[in-house]
């Protein structure tokens, strides 16, 4: 575990504040939660269920949802996301305020897809900025990051066979900036 280090020119690093940063990690991994559970049916977080079977391989802890949150952080700083500014009791604040269940943007409360571009004021490829980032941190299919560039080669493959497919994975953004009401054209 890197415990605490950023990275020189990470994504993240372009963000002003500390809690900025803290609410994309957030919420990357309570959209992450959210379509494990509904696309995959693999159930960890605020979802978990002991009387389910857990998939084998799969980064995420068996339990509740702050130590599947913990896990979340140790594979974030492992990643190269941060900024170089990370250090440890910047996680300890993040970890903090995410289990804060008076905190409407909790781990431990369901994230709403629709309200995303609202909520980042006007931000129409925050989604997918979000799937990104935990894709970057936990891998495509939820067992680590991909050590090189073949898994993108392989689904880019996938998805040019398979336009329903392609169509499914971004039905969410588009979803969400139509209910924003801000696409050319629409009132909002």
């Amino acid at each position: 575990m890197v415990q605490g280090k950023g990275a020189k020119n990470a994504y993240l690093s372009r963000l002003k504040t500390p809690e900025e940063v803290f609410k994309i990690l957030i919420d990357s991994y309570r959209l992450r939660v959210v379509l494990d559970h509904s696309h995959r049916q693999e159930d960890h977080g605020i979802y978990y269920d002991p009387a389910k079977p857990f998939p084998e391989g799969l980064v995420w802890v068996k339990g509740d949802a702050n130590a599947d949150f913990q896990r979340y952080l140790d594979l974030v700083e492992e990643s190269s996301v941060l900024p170089e500014w990370w250090r440890f009791e910047n996680r300890m604040e993040c970890l903090a305020e995410a289990v804060d269940d008076k905190n409407e943007d909790s781990i431990l409360r369901t994230i709403d897809q629709e309200q995303l571009v609202t909520k980042y004021e006007g931000n129409m490829a925050i989604r997918n900025v979000l799937l990104i980032i935990a894709e970057l941190v936990v891998g495509y299919d939820g067992k680590g990051r991909a050590k090189d560039d073949k898994w993108y080669q392989d689904f880019q493959e996938h998805l040019d066979l398979h336009p329903a497919e392609r169509a499914r994975l971004i039905e969410g953004t588009i979803e969400a900036v139509k209910n924003a009401g801000i696409l050319p054209g629409q009132e909002g």
